[in-house]
Protein backbone atom coordinates (compact mmCIF):
# COMPACT_ATOMS: atom_id res chain seq x y z
CA UNK A 1 0.00 0.00 0.00
CA UNK A 2 1.35 3.18 -0.83
CA UNK A 3 3.14 5.57 2.23
CA UNK A 4 2.00 9.11 2.50
CA UNK A 5 3.95 11.99 3.49
CA UNK A 6 2.84 14.20 7.26
CA UNK A 7 4.14 17.50 7.11
CA UNK A 8 3.29 19.77 9.90
CA UNK A 9 1.20 23.21 9.74
CA UNK A 10 3.86 26.38 10.15
CA UNK A 11 3.61 28.40 13.43
CA UNK A 12 4.69 31.79 14.82
CA UNK A 13 6.43 29.87 16.96
CA UNK A 14 10.02 28.46 16.48
CA UNK A 15 10.12 25.70 18.85
CA UNK A 16 7.07 24.76 18.21
CA UNK A 17 8.41 24.47 14.25
CA UNK A 18 11.08 22.62 15.55
CA UNK A 19 9.19 20.03 17.46
CA UNK A 20 7.08 19.26 14.46
CA UNK A 21 9.40 18.90 11.78
CA UNK A 22 11.47 16.56 14.00
CA UNK A 23 8.29 14.36 14.54
CA UNK A 24 7.46 15.19 10.41
CA UNK A 25 11.20 14.26 9.99
CA UNK A 26 10.64 10.30 11.83
CA UNK A 27 6.84 9.78 9.91
CA UNK A 28 8.66 10.88 6.20
CA UNK A 29 10.83 7.77 7.45
CA UNK A 30 7.88 5.09 7.60
CA UNK A 31 5.57 3.72 5.11
CA UNK A 32 2.10 3.21 6.61
CA UNK A 33 0.48 0.04 5.93
CA UNK A 34 -1.84 -0.90 8.43
CA UNK A 35 -5.34 -1.24 7.62
CA UNK A 36 -7.66 1.64 7.77
CA UNK A 37 -4.76 4.37 7.53
CA UNK A 38 -6.22 6.64 5.60
CA UNK A 39 -8.94 7.03 7.10
CA UNK A 40 -5.91 8.48 9.92
CA UNK A 41 -4.62 10.29 7.29
CA UNK A 42 -8.63 12.05 6.88
CA UNK A 43 -8.84 12.38 10.24
CA UNK A 44 -5.17 14.08 10.18
CA UNK A 45 -6.68 16.40 7.94
CA UNK A 46 -9.50 17.50 10.03
CA UNK A 47 -7.34 18.27 12.77
CA UNK A 48 -5.31 20.63 10.95
CA UNK A 49 -8.26 23.06 9.86
CA UNK A 50 -10.12 22.34 12.71
CA UNK A 51 -7.95 23.63 15.84
CA UNK A 52 -5.53 26.55 15.48
CA UNK A 53 -2.62 24.77 17.79
CA UNK A 54 -1.06 22.29 15.25
CA UNK A 55 -0.65 19.90 18.55
CA UNK A 56 -2.90 17.87 18.07
CA UNK A 57 -2.17 17.42 14.43
CA UNK A 58 1.23 16.16 15.70
CA UNK A 59 0.14 14.29 18.08
CA UNK A 60 -1.97 12.05 15.22
CA UNK A 61 0.85 11.97 12.93
CA UNK A 62 3.05 10.72 16.20
CA UNK A 63 0.14 7.93 16.70
CA UNK A 64 0.01 7.01 13.59
CA UNK A 65 4.11 6.07 13.54
CA UNK A 66 3.11 4.05 16.54
CA UNK A 67 0.37 1.96 15.49
CA UNK A 68 2.59 1.41 12.18
CA UNK A 69 5.42 -0.19 14.74
CA UNK A 70 2.76 -2.42 16.67
CA UNK A 71 1.60 -3.39 13.27
CA UNK A 72 4.95 -4.53 12.47
CA UNK A 73 5.37 -6.27 15.94
CA UNK A 74 8.01 -3.49 17.31
CA UNK A 75 6.88 -3.37 21.31
CA UNK A 76 10.34 -1.46 21.89
CA UNK A 77 8.57 1.64 22.97
CA UNK A 78 8.99 2.51 26.45
CA UNK A 79 4.76 3.25 26.52
CA UNK A 80 4.53 -0.20 25.23
CA UNK A 81 7.48 -1.76 27.25
CA UNK A 82 6.06 -0.41 30.46
CA UNK A 83 2.57 -1.90 30.15
CA UNK A 84 3.64 -5.24 28.48
CA UNK A 85 6.00 -5.80 31.93
CA UNK A 86 2.83 -4.21 34.37
CA UNK A 87 1.18 -7.03 36.07
CA UNK A 88 -2.50 -6.07 36.64
CA UNK A 89 -4.72 -8.31 38.33
CA UNK A 90 -7.72 -5.81 39.17
CA UNK A 91 -11.47 -6.51 37.24
CA UNK A 92 -11.38 -5.38 34.19
CA UNK A 93 -7.92 -4.42 33.46
CA UNK A 94 -7.64 -5.93 30.29
CA UNK A 95 -10.15 -3.01 29.03
CA UNK A 96 -7.87 -0.56 30.17
CA UNK A 97 -5.05 -1.87 28.92
CA UNK A 98 -6.59 -2.08 25.28
CA UNK A 99 -7.70 1.74 26.36
CA UNK A 100 -3.49 2.94 26.43
CA UNK A 101 -2.68 0.83 23.54
CA UNK A 102 -5.59 3.46 22.13
CA UNK A 103 -3.90 6.61 23.36
CA UNK A 104 -0.61 5.38 22.13
CA UNK A 105 -1.71 4.44 18.55
CA UNK A 106 -4.01 7.73 18.57
CA UNK A 107 -7.15 5.66 17.85
CA UNK A 108 -8.91 8.14 20.67
CA UNK A 109 -10.46 11.39 21.26
CA UNK A 110 -8.80 14.51 19.91
CA UNK A 111 -8.51 15.61 24.04
CA UNK A 112 -6.35 12.47 24.24
CA UNK A 113 -4.03 13.23 21.57
CA UNK A 114 -1.41 14.41 23.98
CA UNK A 115 2.17 12.90 25.06
CA UNK A 116 0.90 12.38 28.29
CA UNK A 117 -2.32 11.00 27.79
CA UNK A 118 -0.83 7.45 28.19
CA UNK A 119 0.96 8.32 31.19
CA UNK A 120 -2.06 9.81 32.61
CA UNK A 121 -4.21 6.90 32.24
CA UNK A 122 -1.57 4.54 32.96
CA UNK A 123 -0.66 6.08 36.32
CA UNK A 124 -4.42 5.58 37.38
CA UNK A 125 -4.51 2.08 36.49
CA UNK A 126 -1.35 1.76 38.90
CA UNK A 127 -3.49 3.35 41.51
CA UNK A 128 -6.08 0.61 40.47
CA UNK A 129 -3.70 -2.12 41.09
CA UNK A 130 -2.50 -0.62 44.81
CA UNK A 131 -6.31 -0.69 45.73
CA UNK A 132 -7.06 -3.72 44.73
CA UNK A 133 -3.43 -5.79 45.60
CA UNK A 134 -2.34 -3.44 49.06
CA UNK A 135 -5.26 -1.22 50.09
CA UNK A 136 -4.12 -1.39 53.60
CA UNK A 137 -1.04 0.17 52.71
CA UNK A 138 -2.48 3.43 51.27
CA UNK A 139 -2.95 6.11 54.28
CA UNK A 140 -5.80 7.91 52.80
CA UNK A 141 -7.91 4.59 51.69
CA UNK A 142 -6.81 3.09 55.38
CA UNK A 143 -8.41 6.13 57.31
CA UNK A 144 -11.65 5.88 54.90
CA UNK A 145 -12.09 2.25 55.97
CA UNK A 146 -11.09 2.82 59.75
CA UNK A 147 -14.31 5.52 59.71
CA UNK A 148 -18.23 3.97 61.00
CA UNK A 149 -20.14 5.73 58.61
CA UNK A 150 -23.83 4.45 59.41
CA UNK A 151 -26.36 6.72 57.50
CA UNK A 152 -28.04 5.39 54.10
CA UNK A 153 -25.91 4.80 51.21
CA UNK A 154 -22.74 5.56 52.50
CA UNK A 155 -21.74 2.79 50.64
CA UNK A 156 -22.38 5.28 47.43
CA UNK A 157 -20.22 7.58 49.32
CA UNK A 158 -17.32 5.86 49.78
CA UNK A 159 -17.22 4.38 45.94
CA UNK A 160 -17.18 8.21 44.87
CA UNK A 161 -14.52 8.97 46.96
CA UNK A 162 -12.58 5.79 45.75
CA UNK A 163 -13.04 7.39 42.25
CA UNK A 164 -11.36 10.48 43.35
CA UNK A 165 -8.60 9.03 44.82
CA UNK A 166 -8.22 7.30 41.08
CA UNK A 167 -8.71 10.08 39.12
CA UNK A 168 -6.78 13.16 40.12
CA UNK A 169 -3.50 13.11 41.05
CA UNK A 170 -3.66 14.55 44.14
CA UNK A 171 -6.06 13.80 47.54
CA UNK A 172 -7.79 17.24 47.71
CA UNK A 173 -10.92 16.31 46.11
CA UNK A 174 -11.06 13.15 47.79
CA UNK A 175 -10.12 14.66 51.34
CA UNK A 176 -13.32 17.21 51.23
CA UNK A 177 -15.39 14.36 50.08
CA UNK A 178 -14.46 12.53 53.16
CA UNK A 179 -15.00 15.35 55.30
CA UNK A 180 -18.56 15.70 53.62
CA UNK A 181 -19.08 12.30 54.58
CA UNK A 182 -18.28 13.07 58.10
CA UNK A 183 -20.86 16.11 57.82
CA UNK A 184 -23.44 13.61 56.48
CA UNK A 185 -23.24 11.03 59.74
CA UNK A 186 -23.18 14.01 62.46
CA UNK A 187 -26.63 15.61 60.61
CA UNK A 188 -27.76 11.69 60.64
CA UNK A 189 -26.68 11.57 64.31
CA UNK A 190 -28.62 14.57 65.25
CA UNK A 191 -25.69 17.17 65.40
CA UNK A 192 -26.44 20.25 63.57
CA UNK A 193 -23.98 22.69 65.20
CA UNK A 194 -21.68 23.43 62.37
CA UNK A 195 -21.18 26.59 61.71
CA UNK A 196 -22.16 26.20 57.80
CA UNK A 197 -25.26 24.77 58.51
CA UNK A 198 -25.87 27.14 61.38
CA UNK A 199 -25.33 30.29 58.74
CA UNK A 200 -27.61 28.49 56.52
CA UNK A 201 -30.49 27.57 58.85
CA UNK A 202 -30.47 30.78 60.36
CA UNK A 203 -30.36 33.33 57.90
CA UNK A 204 -33.86 34.30 56.13
CA UNK A 205 -34.08 33.93 52.44
CA UNK A 206 -37.24 35.32 50.42
CA UNK A 207 -36.01 35.92 47.11
CA UNK A 208 -37.33 33.94 43.69
CA UNK A 209 -36.48 30.12 43.93
CA UNK A 210 -34.40 30.97 47.06
CA UNK A 211 -35.03 27.20 47.99
CA UNK A 212 -33.43 25.57 45.38
CA UNK A 213 -29.70 27.59 45.96
CA UNK A 214 -30.55 26.33 49.64
CA UNK A 215 -30.83 22.75 48.98
CA UNK A 216 -27.50 22.75 46.67
CA UNK A 217 -26.03 24.64 49.37
CA UNK A 218 -27.20 21.68 52.04
CA UNK A 219 -26.10 19.64 49.37
CA UNK A 220 -22.86 20.85 49.31
CA UNK A 221 -22.15 20.67 53.04
CA UNK A 222 -23.12 17.46 53.07
CA UNK A 223 -20.80 16.25 49.55
CA UNK A 224 -24.11 14.91 47.62
CA UNK A 225 -23.05 17.01 44.33
CA UNK A 226 -22.15 15.73 40.84
CA UNK A 227 -19.21 18.27 40.32
CA UNK A 228 -16.03 18.02 42.28
CA UNK A 229 -15.31 21.64 42.32
CA UNK A 230 -18.68 21.83 44.92
CA UNK A 231 -16.89 19.94 47.86
CA UNK A 232 -15.40 21.72 50.03
CA UNK A 233 -15.78 25.08 52.31
CA UNK A 234 -14.76 27.18 49.24
CA UNK A 235 -18.01 25.84 47.26
CA UNK A 236 -20.11 26.46 50.16
CA UNK A 237 -19.21 30.09 51.07
CA UNK A 238 -19.03 30.93 47.15
CA UNK A 239 -22.74 29.97 46.70
CA UNK A 240 -23.94 31.07 50.23
CA UNK A 241 -22.40 34.55 49.61
CA UNK A 242 -24.28 34.23 46.38
CA UNK A 243 -27.33 33.81 47.91
CA UNK A 244 -27.17 36.89 50.44
CA UNK A 245 -26.12 38.77 47.43
CA UNK A 246 -29.64 37.47 45.76
CA UNK A 247 -31.46 38.84 48.84
CA UNK A 248 -30.14 41.99 49.01
CA UNK A 249 -30.86 42.82 45.39
CA UNK A 250 -34.53 41.38 46.12
CA UNK A 251 -34.59 43.62 49.13
CA UNK A 252 -33.75 46.61 47.31
CA UNK A 253 -36.13 46.16 44.52
CA UNK A 254 -38.60 45.38 46.84
CA UNK A 255 -38.22 48.71 49.10
CA UNK A 256 -37.98 50.42 45.38
CA UNK A 257 -41.15 49.87 44.12
CA UNK A 258 -42.82 50.51 47.82
CA UNK A 259 -40.89 53.68 47.49
CA UNK A 260 -42.40 54.26 43.92
CA UNK A 261 -45.74 53.68 45.02
CA UNK A 262 -45.88 55.81 47.91
CA UNK A 263 -43.82 58.73 46.59
CA UNK A 264 -45.07 62.04 45.43
CA UNK A 265 -42.06 62.85 43.39
CA UNK A 266 -39.34 61.89 41.22
CA UNK A 267 -36.99 63.76 43.69
CA UNK A 268 -37.80 61.48 47.19
CA UNK A 269 -37.99 58.37 44.54
CA UNK A 270 -34.03 59.42 43.40
CA UNK A 271 -32.86 59.65 47.14
CA UNK A 272 -34.62 56.82 48.17
CA UNK A 273 -33.01 54.48 45.35
CA UNK A 274 -29.69 56.25 45.99
CA UNK A 275 -29.83 54.99 49.40
CA UNK A 276 -30.85 51.65 48.50
CA UNK A 277 -27.87 51.10 46.37
CA UNK A 278 -25.59 52.82 49.25
CA UNK A 279 -26.59 50.22 51.50
CA UNK A 280 -25.49 47.40 49.13
CA UNK A 281 -22.65 45.58 49.78
CA UNK A 282 -21.57 45.16 46.40
CA UNK A 283 -21.28 48.86 44.65
CA UNK A 284 -20.10 47.69 41.22
CA UNK A 285 -22.89 44.97 40.75
CA UNK A 286 -25.58 47.20 41.34
CA UNK A 287 -24.01 49.87 38.86
CA UNK A 288 -23.65 46.77 35.81
CA UNK A 289 -27.29 46.12 36.79
CA UNK A 290 -28.21 50.08 36.75
CA UNK A 291 -26.26 49.76 33.12
CA UNK A 292 -28.27 46.97 32.02
CA UNK A 293 -31.85 48.33 32.87
CA UNK A 294 -30.64 51.55 31.04
CA UNK A 295 -30.02 50.07 27.86
CA UNK A 296 -32.55 51.16 24.93
CA UNK A 297 -33.47 47.75 23.65
CA UNK A 298 -36.31 47.12 20.86
CA UNK A 299 -35.37 43.67 19.32
CA UNK A 300 -37.60 41.11 19.77
CA UNK A 301 -36.03 38.64 22.13
CA UNK A 302 -34.06 41.62 24.46
CA UNK A 303 -36.19 40.69 27.44
CA UNK A 304 -34.99 37.30 27.36
CA UNK A 305 -31.42 38.46 26.94
CA UNK A 306 -31.96 40.68 30.15
CA UNK A 307 -32.72 38.00 31.93
CA UNK A 308 -29.66 36.11 30.77
CA UNK A 309 -27.47 38.68 31.78
CA UNK A 310 -28.64 39.04 35.47
CA UNK A 311 -28.14 35.40 35.20
CA UNK A 312 -24.88 35.86 34.87
CA UNK A 313 -24.27 38.55 36.94
CA UNK A 314 -25.68 36.45 39.76
CA UNK A 315 -24.10 32.73 38.66
CA UNK A 316 -20.33 34.26 38.27
CA UNK A 317 -18.10 35.88 40.66
CA UNK A 318 -16.16 37.80 37.61
CA UNK A 319 -17.70 40.30 36.25
CA UNK A 320 -16.80 39.39 32.35
CA UNK A 321 -19.83 37.29 31.21
CA UNK A 322 -21.97 39.83 32.28
CA UNK A 323 -20.19 42.41 30.29
CA UNK A 324 -19.35 39.88 27.52
CA UNK A 325 -23.39 39.75 27.50
CA UNK A 326 -24.22 43.37 27.62
CA UNK A 327 -21.74 43.94 24.67
CA UNK A 328 -23.88 41.31 22.24
CA UNK A 329 -27.01 42.53 23.12
CA UNK A 330 -25.65 45.85 21.94
CA UNK A 331 -24.27 44.39 19.27
CA UNK A 332 -27.76 42.44 18.58
CA UNK A 333 -29.59 46.03 18.45
CA UNK A 334 -27.29 47.40 15.84
CA UNK A 335 -28.32 44.59 13.39
CA UNK A 336 -32.00 44.66 14.08
CA UNK A 337 -31.64 48.50 13.33
CA UNK A 338 -29.96 47.94 9.87
CA UNK A 339 -26.81 48.68 11.31
CA UNK A 340 -23.74 46.61 9.87
CA UNK A 341 -20.35 48.53 10.22
CA UNK A 342 -19.21 47.35 13.04
CA UNK A 343 -16.23 45.67 12.69
CA UNK A 344 -16.54 42.14 13.41
CA UNK A 345 -19.94 42.05 11.06
CA UNK A 346 -17.67 44.34 8.24
CA UNK A 347 -15.36 41.75 8.46
CA UNK A 348 -17.70 38.85 8.07
CA UNK A 349 -19.33 40.85 5.27
CA UNK A 350 -16.51 41.52 3.16
CA UNK A 351 -14.58 38.38 3.16
CA UNK A 352 -14.97 35.77 0.22
CA UNK A 353 -15.93 32.33 1.26
CA UNK A 354 -16.83 28.83 -0.88
CA UNK A 355 -15.61 25.87 1.40
CA UNK A 356 -18.23 23.53 2.07
CA UNK A 357 -20.33 24.56 4.97
CA UNK A 358 -19.25 28.36 5.02
CA UNK A 359 -22.89 29.53 5.26
CA UNK A 360 -23.28 27.94 8.56
CA UNK A 361 -20.20 28.98 9.54
CA UNK A 362 -21.22 32.48 8.96
CA UNK A 363 -24.49 31.95 10.60
CA UNK A 364 -22.55 30.91 13.96
CA UNK A 365 -19.79 33.53 13.70
CA UNK A 366 -22.91 36.04 13.73
CA UNK A 367 -24.31 34.07 16.83
CA UNK A 368 -21.58 34.87 18.48
CA UNK A 369 -21.46 38.16 17.71
CA UNK A 370 -24.93 38.99 19.40
CA UNK A 371 -24.69 36.83 22.04
CA UNK A 372 -26.90 33.71 20.85
CA UNK A 373 -24.61 30.93 22.24
CA UNK A 374 -22.94 29.57 25.27
CA UNK A 375 -21.55 31.89 27.88
CA UNK A 376 -17.91 30.21 26.92
CA UNK A 377 -18.36 31.84 23.35
CA UNK A 378 -19.18 35.10 24.06
CA UNK A 379 -16.59 37.84 23.90
CA UNK A 380 -14.37 39.12 21.30
CA UNK A 381 -11.74 36.87 21.19
CA UNK A 382 -14.15 33.96 21.03
CA UNK A 383 -15.63 35.84 17.89
CA UNK A 384 -12.06 35.76 16.70
CA UNK A 385 -11.10 32.19 16.95
CA UNK A 386 -13.91 31.36 15.06
CA UNK A 387 -13.56 33.94 12.61
CA UNK A 388 -9.99 32.77 11.78
CA UNK A 389 -10.81 29.10 11.67
CA UNK A 390 -12.96 30.09 8.92
CA UNK A 391 -10.37 31.93 6.96
CA UNK A 392 -8.32 28.80 7.25
CA UNK A 393 -10.52 26.71 6.22
CA UNK A 394 -10.97 28.96 3.38
CA UNK A 395 -7.44 29.33 2.71
CA UNK A 396 -7.24 25.31 2.36
CA UNK A 397 -9.81 25.24 -0.06
CA UNK A 398 -8.45 27.93 -2.40
CA UNK A 399 -4.79 26.57 -2.19
CA UNK A 400 -6.33 23.28 -2.86
CA UNK A 401 -8.64 24.09 -6.11
CA UNK A 402 -5.48 26.36 -7.11
CA UNK A 403 -3.79 22.56 -7.30
CA UNK A 404 -5.96 20.76 -8.85
CA UNK A 405 -6.12 22.93 -11.62
CA UNK A 406 -2.67 22.86 -12.54
CA UNK A 407 -2.76 19.30 -12.34
CA UNK A 408 -6.16 18.14 -13.05
CA UNK A 409 -6.32 15.59 -10.33
CA UNK A 410 -7.27 15.84 -7.14
CA UNK A 411 -4.48 17.10 -4.50
CA UNK A 412 -2.98 15.10 -2.33
CA UNK A 413 -3.41 17.13 1.46
CA UNK A 414 -0.05 16.91 2.82
CA UNK A 415 1.17 18.03 -0.03
CA UNK A 416 -1.48 20.64 -0.24
CA UNK A 417 -0.18 21.74 3.35
CA UNK A 418 3.10 22.07 2.06
CA UNK A 419 2.92 24.44 -0.50
CA UNK A 420 0.27 26.48 2.01
CA UNK A 421 2.29 26.83 4.75
CA UNK A 422 5.42 27.73 2.43
CA UNK A 423 3.60 30.73 0.46
CA UNK A 424 0.74 31.80 2.23
CA UNK A 425 0.86 31.43 6.01
CA UNK A 426 2.51 34.73 6.93
CA UNK A 427 -0.21 36.68 4.87
CA UNK A 428 -2.91 35.20 6.26
CA UNK A 429 -1.52 35.93 9.56
CA UNK A 430 -1.36 39.29 9.10
CA UNK A 431 -4.67 39.51 7.79
CA UNK A 432 -5.80 37.99 11.07
CA UNK A 433 -3.61 40.57 12.81
CA UNK A 434 -5.32 43.70 11.29
CA UNK A 435 -8.89 41.88 12.23
CA UNK A 436 -8.11 41.59 15.69
CA UNK A 437 -6.90 45.17 15.74
CA UNK A 438 -9.94 46.47 14.12
CA UNK A 439 -12.23 44.54 16.05
CA UNK A 440 -10.82 45.60 19.62
CA UNK A 441 -11.37 49.05 18.36
CA UNK A 442 -15.20 48.81 18.63
CA UNK A 443 -17.20 50.46 21.36
CA UNK A 444 -17.08 48.89 24.79
CA UNK A 445 -20.31 49.22 27.22
CA UNK A 446 -19.77 51.83 29.74
CA UNK A 447 -20.40 51.23 32.96
CA UNK A 448 -21.28 53.57 36.14
CA UNK A 449 -18.28 53.54 38.47
CA UNK A 450 -17.01 50.54 37.08
CA UNK A 451 -13.36 49.61 36.25
CA UNK A 452 -12.39 49.65 32.71
CA UNK A 453 -12.97 46.79 30.42
CA UNK A 454 -10.35 43.76 30.37
CA UNK A 455 -7.80 43.93 27.70
CA UNK A 456 -7.31 41.18 24.74
CA UNK A 457 -4.65 39.34 26.80
CA UNK A 458 -6.96 39.25 29.41
CA UNK A 459 -9.81 38.08 27.11
CA UNK A 460 -7.75 35.64 25.72
CA UNK A 461 -6.97 33.94 29.28
CA UNK A 462 -10.74 34.11 30.11
CA UNK A 463 -11.16 32.07 26.95
CA UNK A 464 -9.33 29.42 28.62
CA UNK A 465 -11.89 29.07 31.67
CA UNK A 466 -13.80 26.46 32.90
CA UNK A 467 -17.63 27.02 31.20
CA UNK A 468 -19.01 25.74 34.39
CA UNK A 469 -17.49 28.10 37.41
CA UNK A 470 -15.31 30.67 35.25
CA UNK A 471 -12.98 30.28 38.13
CA UNK A 472 -10.40 27.30 36.75
CA UNK A 473 -8.46 26.74 33.36
CA UNK A 474 -10.34 23.74 31.64
CA UNK A 475 -9.06 20.62 31.90
CA UNK A 476 -11.16 18.29 30.65
CA UNK A 477 -12.70 17.52 26.96
CA UNK A 478 -16.11 16.46 26.37
CA UNK A 479 -15.84 13.01 23.85
CA UNK A 480 -16.82 12.81 21.10
CA UNK A 481 -17.50 16.11 20.33
CA UNK A 482 -14.25 17.19 21.64
CA UNK A 483 -15.01 21.00 23.75
CA UNK A 484 -12.45 21.67 25.96
CA UNK A 485 -14.04 24.12 28.42
CA UNK A 486 -14.30 22.21 31.76
CA UNK A 487 -11.80 22.53 34.32
CA UNK A 488 -10.77 19.43 36.91
CA UNK A 489 -13.35 20.01 39.63
CA UNK A 490 -16.50 20.61 37.52
CA UNK A 491 -15.72 17.80 35.23
CA UNK A 492 -16.54 15.15 38.16
CA UNK A 493 -20.45 16.27 38.13
CA UNK A 494 -20.60 14.85 34.14
CA UNK A 495 -18.43 11.62 35.41
CA UNK A 496 -20.23 10.33 37.61
CA UNK A 497 -23.42 10.62 35.40
CA UNK A 498 -21.99 9.06 33.05
CA UNK A 499 -20.93 6.21 35.60
CA UNK A 500 -24.63 6.05 36.92
CA UNK A 501 -25.67 5.63 32.78
CA UNK A 502 -27.26 9.07 33.20
CA UNK A 503 -27.58 10.92 29.89
CA UNK A 504 -24.92 13.53 29.58
CA UNK A 505 -24.92 16.22 26.87
CA UNK A 506 -21.62 18.73 26.00
CA UNK A 507 -22.98 21.81 28.12
CA UNK A 508 -21.21 23.87 24.67
CA UNK A 509 -22.73 21.68 21.60
CA UNK A 510 -25.47 19.64 22.91
CA UNK A 511 -24.09 16.87 21.67
CA UNK A 512 -24.66 13.43 23.67
CA UNK A 513 -21.06 12.43 25.58
CA UNK A 514 -20.02 9.24 26.54
CA UNK A 515 -16.59 10.04 28.36
CA UNK A 516 -14.58 13.29 29.56
CA UNK A 517 -11.04 13.70 29.04
CA UNK A 518 -8.11 15.15 30.28
CA UNK A 519 -6.27 17.30 28.49
CA UNK A 520 -2.41 18.54 29.22
CA UNK A 521 -1.27 22.10 27.76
Amino acid sequence: MASTTIIPHQHSTTTTNSNMNQALSRAEEMTFSYPHWEQDKQESERLYVEYTSPKYFEAKVQGMRNKQRLFEGDRSHASIVALDHAEFTYPNCEEDKEECIRRHTGDCSTMDLSPTAFDTFFNSMNKKQSMHSNRDQIECLRELDSLNFTYPHWERDVHAAEKYYITFDTTSVFTKKVTAMRHKQSIDDGDRSHPQLVALESTTFTYNNWQADWEKAYKIHTGDVSFALDLGDFAFDNLFSTMTKKQEEHEKNTLNSISRRNSNSSTSSSATDAAAAASSSSLSYDDCLETLHELQLTYPEHAADKDVAKHYYFQFSVRKPFVDKIKAMKNRQRLYDGDRTHPDIAALDTTNFSYDGWLQDRDEAVRRHIGDCNVLDLGSFAYQTFFAKMKKKQQVHRQRMRMEQQSGTRSEFFELVRQLSSSSSVEEEDDLQDFSSSSSSSDDVSLVAAAPLATESRDCEDARLCVVCLEHEASHAFIPCGHLIVCQGCSKKYELDIQRNKRVKCPLCRVSTMCLARIYR
